[in-house]
């Protein structure tokens, strides 16, 4: 029996798209976007941070750090960031660190996004000349320079695109936080539609939320690349 039959059965009103639901319970998901938002932009700014560092330690000249950073991203990406976020949220209490949800997902996402942020600054490290990193060594000038006025203008055109692609995947990997009960989107999104039993309307705000701060990183990729672009003509 169709719902069309049986408009007027509840269950068969509860399928049906109805736009007013929207204004009723997207002030509650916003509170959850709020937190997404928090915790991508932190995680990013950790991660951005540390992914450069690990970067330019393996540009280092001690093959014992190179070995230890290569092992390290290796086994990093090599674990399911859902396992990562667990071991920091159930492991580190077992050592006498107990961290607060928000504290847990920042460390647990950092942890396995910054190896794969490295991987893009390595990438673009690589692109440059060898002879850069030689005259800047026979010219003896202080490492800490070389790298912020020659190395990493130079490399950052060809890291750009993989970054951006890897920050993207941030803002949707945010939902993963919800296992250490971290409150953010989908979670609210899931007690929503436990509350309402209004799936439809609820996944349409959540995508949209997703979409525009996707969209706000797709933007800044472009301001970047054209802000370089200008540079280089």
């Amino acid at each position: 029996i169709s719902c069309r039959a049986w408009a007027t059965d509840w269950s068969c009103r509860q399928m049906k798209f109805d736009p007013n639901v929207i204004w009723l319970i997207y002030p509650f998901l916003l509170k959850g976007a709020a937190k997404t938002l928090l915790l991508s932009v932190v995680v990013l700014m950790i991660s951005t941070t540390a992914g450069l560092l690990i970067a330019i330690g393996m540009l280092g000249k001690s093959r014992l750090l190179r070995g230890a950073l290569g092992v390290a991203s290796w086994v990093a990406r090599g674990i399911p960031p859902l396992m990562i976020l667990l071991i920091v949220f159930l492991g580190l209490p077992k050592l006498g660190l107990v961290l607060s949800p928000f504290s847990a997902a920042t460390i647990g996402m950092s942890a396995y996004v910054a190896f794969y942020f490295a991987e893009a600054f390595s990438a673009g490290f690589a692109s440059i000349p060898r002879e850069q990193f030689q005259a800047a060594s026979a010219l003896a000038l202080p490492r800490l320079r070389v790298l912020r006025r020659i190395i990493i203008p130079q490399m950052l055109p060809a890291a750009l695109p993989s970054y951006f692609s890897r920050a993207t995947e941030i803002v949707k990997g945010t939902s993963i936080a919800a296992v250490v009960a971290f409150p953010e989107m989908a979670t609210s999104a899931k007690q929503v539609i436990a509350a309402t039993f209004r799936p439809i309307e609820t996944l349409l705000i959540i995508s949209v939320v997703y979409i525009i701060l996707n969209g706000i990183l797709l933007v800044l990729q472009a301001h970047f690349e054209m802000r370089l672009k200008k540079r280089r003509d």
